[in-house]
């Protein structure tokens, strides 16, 4: 039960002061690879817990989350977003979300990671 409202402060409050303390108490799954999880913007992921990026997505959401509202302020509905090094598409899926007229470009050279980026 901590474990959960730990994971819903992390992932629902804005304000990421401070969250590195809270981040070390959650308990992972035992199982850290394959694992299905949809942020609070209802984007759907396919995570491996040992990767940094991967985790960050399971812990609080978003990966970047500062960044990633930045880029969603100046994005405009049909502008074409590149994501060059997608890694799993942490910037490429958020930005297809809001690009609803616009086009999403992503580049992806490490073929591990393009097969989380195609999930």
């Amino acid at each position: 039960m901590i474990n959960d409202l730990i994971l819903y402060y992390l992932r629902n409050f804005k304000i990421d002061y401070g969250k590195h303390i809270f981040e070390k108490q959650v308990k992972l799954p035992e199982n850290r690879k394959g694992i299905e999880f949809e942020n609070p913007d209802g984007i759907k992921y396919v995570l491996d817990l040992t990767d940094h990026v991967m985790r960050q997505i399971y812990l609080k959401g978003v990966y970047e989350r500062n960044t990633m509202r930045h880029l969603i302020k100046l994005a405009r509905p049909d502008m074409t977003f590149m994501d060059v090094g997608a890694n799993i598409g942490a910037y490429t899926l958020t930005m297809a979300k809001h690009l609803k007229q616009g086009k999403v470009i992503s580049f992806e050279p490490n073929p591990r990671t393009i097969n989380y980026l195609q999930r």
